[in-house]
């Protein structure tokens, strides 16, 4: 089988086959090839494992357990304006797509179900056809659309050895057929879009065949390490058939890292084809990823996503990389908050900064849920604003102490103002002033009962809160979507509620399950199975429809033109929204 060799392009990577030393240098213009910010490169292989192997050995895992894992904001998101004829994901930034289980683009709408990638026509509402992906063991579909073409991103469980993999295929959904098949060894983590050039953030570690034996003692895995090639390290990768392995002069590192896991970035143009994806390799960890459109943060809270004893640090770091350039990311630098992120919405970049909402807690354990403990926890949360300046990621102010025995539920930043709410046994809602970077201050905040897991923009001055409704001990008592009014950013208040007793909504915890479709002023949500359809005036939130599938349990909704669609693992259903009565089903045999 022909041997690809990775041909690493960027003001990153660019030179490392040539050998750099390890020194931090800056890039003159955008073809000085040097490496940028804190990252430096190994001058030679053995230099990498012999540095490698010290790190990984000083984080010999006490015990072994299943390393399996699941792939688990500034302006305001997109909304659909009048005139405007089909919705599209629901994302953190505007204009920056995120990968998910369905897309359409007016004409067509794809899904990627059970490893077959199935078009269907909105129009007509037929099927045209569907692709077998001809892989098991998918832990994770999701797919991104463009100009006729998806981006299938599937985690595959077990290639290589002792190694999970990551496989991305682009389809031509108009012709119904794969254009380029690439796998790579490592844990999908995720992935943005702008205009068509995917950005994509794969996780590996080690494959030391030792440490999947439970029995085998620390000082025996220390042997192994001791001897392991720096192959090990490095992940393989297939191209339409070749295969290849990423080189250890294309491997650079931050000042401080573990050698417990590598990230590499990849970039592929949806337009053009796919290529070796112009990887971008560091010795660094990370499980949380956000996107502009001219930078990528990966971040890493060191909790619980490996065997390795990673010091029980809680801190999180952070790596920037600048797309500015369009074409392979640029390690800009990194930075580091006390505490651990809730998910992506705890990151926004405004303005040349930074803010990153965190908790923190005195033992440096999780807190206990609400009704788990009668003592609250010792924990607190904080927002911290960092300059995106030549050092990397430089904290420059920090607002703390908010939620005392909480933690935080969810995020939202909108311009210069930050919501934040964290719970226990009642829910504030926190009020930031964050337009001076260097004294963010809490203007307001409500207290009221339960929580909102995921916080929405509306229209200037409102905010759509979902999450659960729970009693005076925090006991969760069901799906609630608060609307409020957050005009004063001294006084915010609750408008309206719309509580569902007993119910949950799986957008309460993957906020791509949420629509707002505002031409209609609705929004739609899973909820036990059904599509819950919610008309948010400015005042008021109220039940319009409750929409059943044929077959299946409601996963995602969509319009196009005068449909709203409803997706679930079964099939699609078109519903009309005028009287949301059904109008067609297309199962997925």
């Amino acid at each position: 089988m022909k041997r690809l060799t990775f041909v690493v392009t960027g003001v990153v990577l660019g030179s490392l086959l040539a050998g750099c030393t390890d020194t931090e240098t800056t890039p003159t213009s955008s073809s000085d090839a040097r490496l940028t910010g804190a990252l430096t490169s190994f001058e030679t292989c053995d230099e990498a494992v012999s540095e490698l192997r010290e790190r990984a050995a000083a984080h010999i895992p006490v015990a072994l357990a299943d390393t399996s894992m699941e792939a688990t904001a500034a302006e305001m998101p997109d909304a659909a304006k009048s005139g405007e004829t089909y919705s599209e994901t629901n994302v953190q930034e505007s204009g920056v797509d995120e990968p998910d289980l369905v897309k359409t683009d007016g004409e067509r709408i794809v899904a990627v179900v059970d490893g077959t990638v199935r078009v269907t026509d909105a129009a007509t509402r037929r099927p045209l056809g569907e692709i077998e992906l001809g892989t098991e063991s998918y832990g994770l579909s999701q797919l991104l659309l463009h100009d006729g073409r998806a981006l299938v991103i599937a985690g595959l469980g077990g290639w290589g050895p002792d190694m999970a993999g990551t496989r991305i295929l682009l389809v031509d959904v108009v012709n119904l057929a794969v254009l380029n098949d690439f796998e790579i060894e490592g844990y999908y983590v995720d992935a943005r879009a702008v205009d068509g050039l995917a950005r994509l953030v794969v996780r590996s570690m080690p494959r030391f065949e030792a440490l999947a034996e439970p029995a085998e003692d620390s000082q025996s895995r220390a042997d192994r390490i001791a001897k392991a090639p720096v192959d090990d390290w490095l992940p393989d990768y297939r191209l339409d058939g070749d295969s290849g392995q990423i080189e250890c002069g294309s491997l650079a590192r931050p000042r401080e890292y573990s050698g417990t896991s590598l990230l590499t970035l990849l970039t592929f143009d949806m337009s053009a084809g796919l290529d070796s994806g112009s990887p971008l390799t560091i010795a660094a960890d990370g499980d949380t990823v956000y996107g502009t459109a001219d930078a990528l943060y990966v971040a890493n809270d060191r909790r619980e996503f490996s065997t390795w004893d990673v010091g029980g640090s809680t801190d999180t770091e952070i790596y920037r990389f600048n797309l500015a350039t369009g074409g392979a990311p640029a390690f800009h630098g990194s930075g580091i908050v006390p505490g651990y992120l809730l998910n992506k919405y705890s990151l926004s970049e405004w303005n040349g900064h930074l803010r990153v909402a965190t908790t923190s807690w005195a033992d440096g354990d999780l807190p206990v849920g609400p009704s788990e403990s009668a003592e609250p926890p010792q924990s607190s949360s904080a927002v911290y604003v960092l300059a995106v300046d030549e050092d990397g990621l430089t904290e420059v102010g920090r607002i703390e102490g908010l939620g005392l025995g909480e933690r935080i539920y969810s995020v939202r930043y909108v311009g210069d103002t930050g919501y934040v709410v964290t719970f226990r046994e009642v829910d504030p809602l926190y009020v930031l002033d964050l337009s001076d970077p260097t004294n963010p201050a809490m203007t307001g905040e409500l207290k009221i009962t339960g929580y909102s897991s995921y916080l929405h923009p509306l229209a200037p001055g409102r905010l759509l809160g979902l999450g659960q409704e729970a009693d005076d001990t925090g006991v969760a008592q069901g799906t609630q979507v608060s609307l409020f009014d957050v005009t004063n950013p001294a006084s915010p208040d609750r408008l309206d509620q719309y509580h569902v007793p007993g119910g949950y909504s799986l957008a309460e915890s993957d906020p791509h399950g949420f629509l707002h479709w505002a031409p209609e002023s609705i929004v739609v949500m899973p909820l036990g199975g059904t599509a819950l359809v919610l008309t948010v005036t400015d005042s008021t939130v109220s039940h319009r429809a409750t929409i059943t599938q044929s077959a299946g349990e409601v996963e995602r909704s969509l319009v196009v033109n005068d449909t709203l669609w409803t997706v679930s693992y079964s099939g699609l259903q078109a519903n009309s929204m005028t009287d949301y009565e059904p109008q067609a089903w297309i199962p997925f045999d």
